[in-house]
């Protein structure tokens, strides 16, 4: 049997080692790249962290006049004489919008002026009563006087001073009593005053007005109908600023602060139709209120409201209408 070439020994080992080295050297390279996958990983976890924190929330909001929407409900029942607006009408504080039936109001304030009227002339019968008592205790005070001068020089009797000096006292009594019926009559005449303006004031309550300058929102009546206190005649808004009332949700409603720049839009468009700044915040959260359909639904996510005053483009917006408010968060 041959001796194995030494040159095909060494070319063998040579190929082992090679093969070795190559194993090693790969080993070492998927090690690293696993490393670098992992590294991928975080830091792709890391972006998406920083993106749960957005630079603008976003709520459904309502657009409401600042001293929000006024129910005009009447104070008085009866039926409808007269329908003085309508819808948009632009009114101001004190313009009458509806009139109720008043004919018995009417009445009454006729009859408490013709009491009226006969009480000025009681009282004047009586301050003449009192003028001629007035004369008359004078008259009677100068005849005593005169007397009880003559009587002092002796020349008349105690009888005759006596008798006129009855006379004086009966005349004062007249006086005062004449008095007591002029005061009398002059607060018969104070009452009925205010039994007429009581019933001014009672048919004033047949007049709604409006309670300040605004623009009349719906009209909910018609001449005829019926009238009372629980049943709404119509809606109003004062003349004020306009505010988006939205509701922002819990995960994100730490972020919503006083003064932060928002602005409306349309319910899936990206056109800005007004601007505005955050000018309330609740203090604390509460269920989803606005555009609620179902009552007594329940709700997992809780919200927290805020209030957006519009300072441009409230001309687009409608009292009512649905929008989204974005609020700019960053501040």
């Amino acid at each position: 049997m041959k001796s194995p070439n030494p040159k095909i020994i060494v070319f063998l080992a040579l190929a082992g080692v090679l093969a070795a080295s190559s194993f090693l050297f790969t080993g070492c390279g998927g090690s690293g790249k696993d490393k670098s996958v992992t590294a991928d990983s975080a830091q792709n976890i890391e972006n998406k962290s920083l993106e749960a924190v957005p630079d603008k929330v976003v709520g459904l909001a309502k657009i409401d006049p600042e001293g929000k929407t006024i129910d005009l409900y009447p104070q008085v029942s009866g039926s409808i004489e007269a329908v003085k607006t309508k819808l948009s009408d632009i009114v101001q504080k004190g313009q009458v919008l509806f009139v109720i039936d008043h004919a018995t109001e009417e009445a009454n304030i006729s009859k408490i002026q013709a009491q009226m009227q006969v009480q000025q002339a009681v009282i004047k019968n009586a301050a003449a009563t009192l003028a001629k008592m007035k004369a008359n205790a004078a008259n009677a005070e100068k005849n005593y006087a005169r007397v009880k001068k003559v009587y002092d020089q002796g020349a008349d009797t105690k009888a005759n001073l006596d008798d006129l000096k009855n006379e004086w006292t009966v005349a004062l009594t007249d006086v005062t009593a004449s008095e007591a019926n002029v005061e009398n009559a002059r607060a018969s005449l104070t009452e009925l005053k205010t039994d007429l303006l009581l019933a001014q004031i009672a048919l004033e309550k047949h007049f709604i007005k409006a309670p300040a300058n605004g623009i009349i929102l719906e009209v909910n009546t018609a001449l005829g109908a019926e009238a009372g206190p629980g049943i709404s005649l119509g809606s109003f808004a004062a003349e004020s600023p306009m505010d988006a009332v939205t509701e922002i949700d819990e995960l994100f409603a730490d972020k919503v602060k006083l003064d932060q720049f928002a602005f409306i839009r349309k319910q899936g468009a990206s056109d800005t139709l007004a601007e505005g700044r955050v000018v309330e915040v609740a203090p604390s959260l509460r269920q989803k209120s606005l555009f609620s359909d179902e009552v007594g639904k329940l709700e997992d996510r809780r919200v927290r409201e805020v209030k957006v005053r519009l300072t441009k483009g409230q001309e687009k917006l409608l009292y009512g209408q649905r929008v989204e408010c974005v609020i700019d968060v960053r501040k």
